[in-house]
């Protein structure tokens, strides 16, 4: 019903970048296009994404949080890029300062016929 409000779907694309020290180094390899640029795919998804991160030891938390509430918020697709060597790093975050998502229901564009 046009003007109503419906729960729509999120899509988070989390996607599996190579190591730091690779990025860091500017090394020549194929996920760069061969021109040492190690975010050239994740400009393209700021394309189609509401919100995008490239997450690091000291961003997570908030880059985090920071695109899932945009991505649940406005329904619409977000990226986060996570380095190999990032995988399996432990976060520390107080219990008592995690708050839950802010969510709020979008409203359906008009329909277009």
């Amino acid at each position: 019903i046009a003007g109503s409000y419906a729960e729509m779907v999120s899509v988070v694309h989390i996607v599996g970048t190579l190591p730091t020290a690779s990025q860091a180094s500017g090394a020549i390899l194929h996920h760069t296009l061969g021109n040492g640029d190690f975010l050239v795919f994740a400009n393209m998804y700021k394309e189609v994404t509401i919100a995008h991160t490239n997450l690091t030891k000291t961003n997570a938390i908030e880059e985090i949080d920071r695109v899932l509430n945009e991505c649940l918020n406005k329904s619409r697709p977000a990226y986060i890029g996570l380095a190999v060597d990032l995988s399996d790093h432990e976060i520390n975050v107080d219990p008592l300062s995690i708050e839950p998502l802010k969510r709020s229901l979008v409203r359906n564009p008009r329909d277009v016929h």
